[in-house]
């Protein structure tokens, strides 16, 4: 065996392992935005909208209550 010469495996040089540890981590970043705009397009602005529809079907919307008179309401009607 010639001396010099070692049966190590090769490594990537830093430079090309720190260049994928920064795509890996945008591409993470990149997709942690991507699934906040969409919970935040959907879920979050659902909130400021009137979630229940005047009609449906022949059914017209005839009162409407909210916050604590609603889960009295609720609790009432399944005994709690």
């Amino acid at each position: 065996m010639s001396e010099g010469v070692t049966d190590a495996p090769r490594t990537k040089p830093r430079g090309k392992r720190k260049v994928a540890l920064f795509v890996q981590l945008l591409l993470a970043l990149a997709l942690l935005l991507g699934i906040w705009f969409s919970f935040q397009g959907t879920v979050l602005n659902r909130q400021s909208e009137n979630a229940v529809p005047e009609r449906l079907g022949a059914l017209e919307l005839v009162t409407w209550t909210e916050g604590p008179e609603a889960l009295a309401s609720i609790n009432k009607l399944h005994g709690s």
